[in-house]
């Protein structure tokens, strides 16, 4: 999601890698969107449906810049309502068209538990993604 907007502010020649972490690159839907107006602001909550306009053009391919290299660090490995996922974003919707993907296997707590999705930036919880983005920031 935020490839477009990097690119629109400031411009591919500045930037050489985009590395996401649990974006919902692709949207969100199931629980998470369910309950976005509970939780967020109405027009964003419609922005981050999965196929919405919005979503459409940022996760477009043909918007992404032709010289950053991107990458996306997926969360997988909590049951949610339609599928596998981070516990907010699935993963299928985590990814991005033409990125180099990494999948971090991780669980969910409880209904009030943690989340993975959160929990990924954790590096004592979730070290791995600490070494891929160093890995990927050494490449």
């Amino acid at each position: 999601m935020t490839v477009i907007l990097e690119k629109q502010i400031f411009g591919e020649e500045d930037i050489d890698k985009l590395i996401t972490i649990a974006t919902p690159n692709k949207g969100v839907s199931g629980a998470t969107s369910d309950y976005c107006g509970i939780t967020g602001e109405s027009r964003e909550c419609q922005d981050m449906q999965q196929n919405s306009l919005f979503m459409n053009k940022v996760s477009d391919p043909s918007n992404q810049p032709k010289k950053v290299k991107l990458y996306a660090v997926i969360g997988q490995g909590c049951k949610m309502k339609l599928g596998d996922g981070d516990g907010v974003v699935l993963s299928e919707s985590a990814g991005l068209d033409n990125a180099n993907i990494y999948y971090v296997n991780g669980t969910c707590g409880g209904i009030f538990g943690d989340a993975l999705h959160t929990a990924l930036l954790d590096a004592e919880k979730y070290p791995q993604v600490y070494e891929i983005v160093k890995g990927i920031l050494k490449e």
